[in-house]
């Protein structure tokens, strides 16, 4: 078969599709287009579909979710960065209940695999972390979303740009 990758969502927090997790649909894309062409080539056998989003940057989530949300250590806010995006604690409930909303809702719409990008902290010494290590909360937030979601038949992937241990599967 043939693997094909889609960028589903933006670090910003627009989805590039019809979506029931957020409102937040990126104006500048075709959505009905994109909503068609997911489901042509998840319609095809031939093809291995992957969804390909941001993990724990979304400007959006973290803007409307601030208790999800990474501190910034030089105030009492969410840490921003260059890009103007917030970052999600992996720690969290609230985080690992939408990343499993939206891993769901792609599962269901025919794709075979799930890609997070960005699954990491920011890189800086400017964040407070609460919850543990961040390499603990990376890895137990990794398996949650693996057994929450994950199936012989459905992958959940991960970037890994810091040190935490992948799970297996």
């Amino acid at each position: 078969g043939t693997a094909v990758m889609l960028d589903v969502k933006s670090a910003t927090g627009n989805f590039f599709y019809s979506t029931g997790v957020s409102e937040h649909l990126d104006s500048k894309i075709d959505i009905a287009a994109m909503d068609a062409l997911i489901r042509a080539l998840s319609d095809d056998s031939g093809v291995y579909l992957i969804a390909r989003l941001p993990a724990l940057r979304d400007r959006m989530y973290g803007l409307n979710n601030v208790n999800d949300g990474v501190f910034d250590t030089r105030g009492a806010y969410l840490y921003r960065d260059d890009g103007g995006c917030y970052w999600l604690n992996p720690g969290s409930e609230g985080t690992l209940s939408y990343l499993t909303q939206i891993i769901t809702e792609l599962k269901d719409l025919g794709f075979d695999e799930v890609l997070l990008y960005d699954f990491c902290f920011p890189e800086t010494t400017n964040i407070l972390v609460r919850g543990g290590s961040q390499a603990e909360l990376l890895t137990n937030a990794a398996n949650v979303l693996l057994a929450a979601c994950a199936t012989e038949r459905f992958a959940v992937s991960f970037e890994k740009t810091e040190e935490f241990t992948m799970p297996e599967g």
